[in-house]
C-alpha cells in the first residue's frame, strides 16, 4: 500500500505539472494567479513554522502504513483529479493550437541617448521579451524559480544537505533566466535576422547587448531572491553572492555560446507552454550538463575547503565580466562564419 501511495504521489505530481503547463498555454492569468497563491501560502508556511504540507504527508503515508483504506483513497482522488483536468485542459489545448493571436503590449522602453546603437538594441531585446507570450513565459517562469522554488528548498534545511545541492541552488537563484531565456538568444530574433543582416547592426554591438540583458538579470534575480536567503538561510549568503559573479561571468558565457548556434526559427506570438518546444534540439537538453555539471563537481571536491572554493568560483566569473568585451568579439566573429547557415536554418524551418 505505501509503495502504490508513492506510485500515484508520483502520478499526481506528473499530471498536475501537465495541467499547469497546458493553463499557462490557455489561462496564463489563472497560471500565475494560482502560482502566486501557491508562492505566498508556502512562505508563510515556512515562517509561520506550521509545516501544513509535512503535516499532510505524515497524515497520510503513516495511517497507510498501518493499513488505512481511506488515506489511500484519498490519494487516488487526488491523483484522479489531477488526470482529468491535466486531460480535459491538453485536449483544449490541441484542439485551439494556433487559433489564439495575441497583440503587441505597446510598451516603451527609454533608454539614455548617450548609448547610442547599443542602448536601442537592448531597448529591443526587452521589448520582444516582454510584448511577445512566449518570451515573456519564459521571464516569468524564471521569477517563480527565483521564489516559489527557492522557498521550498531553503525552507527544508536539512532535506537537501551537501555542495552539490548549494552549487545548484545558486545556480538557479540568480541564474535562472540566463538558463531558460538564454538558450535561445538569437533564435527568438529568427522572424527579423536577416533584416538586421542586412541593416548597419554591427554583430558586437548585437551580441554585446544581449550579453549585457543576460548579465543584468542575473543582478535583478540576485536582488528578488536575496530576502529569502536572509530569511532562511543566511549561511547561504556567501554563496549566493559567488554566483551572482559566476552567472554573470560564465554561466551567460556558456549559455551564449550554445545560442549563437541556433538555426531553428521560434514563433514568439505561441504560448510557451505544453508541447511547445519550437526552437529547441538534443544539444540544449544536453547543454545543461557542461554548464552546471562544472560547479558542482568543484564545491564537492572542495567540501573541505568551501571559502576558497567560492572564492575561485566568484574571482573566475568576476574576470569573466570584465573580459565581456573579449567575449563579444569572439561571438561576433563565430556569428560571421556561421551568418549564412542561420539565416537558412531559420528561413527552412519558418516553412
Amino acid at each position: 500500500m505505501w509503495l502504490l501511495a508513492v506510485g500515484m504521489l508520483l502520478l499526481s505530481s506528473h499530471f498536475a505539472n501537465l495541467w499547469l503547463r497546458a493553463m499557462l498555454q490557455r489561462r496564463a492569468g489563472w497560471f500565475y494567479l494560482i502560482m502566486t497563491v501557491f508562492m505566498v501560502t508556502a512562505f508563510v508556511d515556512e515562517t509561520a513554522g506550521m509545516g501544513v504540507q509535512q503535516r499532510i504527508s505524515t497524515y497520510i503515508f503513516s495511517h497507510i502504513l498501518s493499513g488505512d483504506l481511506f488515506s489511500l483513497g484519498l490519494l487516488a482522488s487526488f491523483t484522479a483529479l489531477t488526470i482529468i483536468l491535466s486531460a480535459f485542459h491538453l485536449s483544449r489545448s490541441l484542439r485551439e493550437s494556433g487559433a489564439r493571436v495575441e497583440h503587441a503590449r505597446a510598451t516603451s522602453i527609454p533608454m539614455p541617448e548617450s548609448w547610442g546603437m547599443l542602448g536601442h538594441l537592448i531597448r529591443l531585446e526587452l521589448l520582444l521579451l516582454w510584448r511577445n507570450r512566449r518570451p515573456r513565459h519564459y521571464l516569468l517562469v524564471s521569477l517563480l524559480f527565483s521564489t516559489m522554488y527557492l522557498i521550498f528548498m531553503l525552507g527544508t534545511k536539512n532535506a537537501f544537505p551537501g555542495f552539490a545541492f548549494a552549487a545548484l541552488l545558486g545556480l538557479f537563484a540568480s541564474g535562472g533566466f540566463v538558463l531558460n531565456y538564454g538558450q535561445l538568444m538569437f533564435g527568438w530574433d529568427s522572424s527579423y535576422y536577416p533584416a538586421l543582416m542586412t541593416r548597419n547592426v554591427p554583430l558586437r554591438t548585437l551580441v554585446k547587448a544581449k550579453l549585457i540583458v543576460l548579465q543584468l538579470s542575473c543582478v535583478g534575480l540576485f536582488v528578488l531572491s536575496f530576502p529569502l536567503f536572509m530569511w532562511f538561510r543566511p549561511d547561504l549568503i556567501p554563496l549566493h553572492f559567488t554566483f551572482l559573479f559566476y552567472n554573470a561571468g560564465i554561466t551567460s558565457v556558456l549559455i551564449l555560446e550554445l545560442a549563437s548556434r541556433n538555426k531553428q526559427a521560434i514563433n514568439i506570438g505561441k504560448s510557451g507552454g505544453f508541447f511547445n518546444y519550437e526552437g529547441f534540439s538534443a544539444k540544449h537538453w544536453l547543454w545543461f550538463i557542461p554548464t552546471a555539471l562544472p560547479p558542482v563537481l568543484f564545491m564537492m571536491a572542495m567540501s573541505n575547503r568551501a571559502q576558497l572554493a567560492l572564492i575561485i568560483l566568484a574571482t573566475l566569473g568576476f574576470v569573466s565580466v570584465l573580459l565581456s568585451d573579449a567575449w563579444t568579439r569572439y561571438f561576433a566573429r563565430g556569428l560571421t562564419i556561421r551568418k549564412h547557415d542561420m539565416l537558412e536554418g531559420f528561413r527552412n524551418s519558418a516553412r
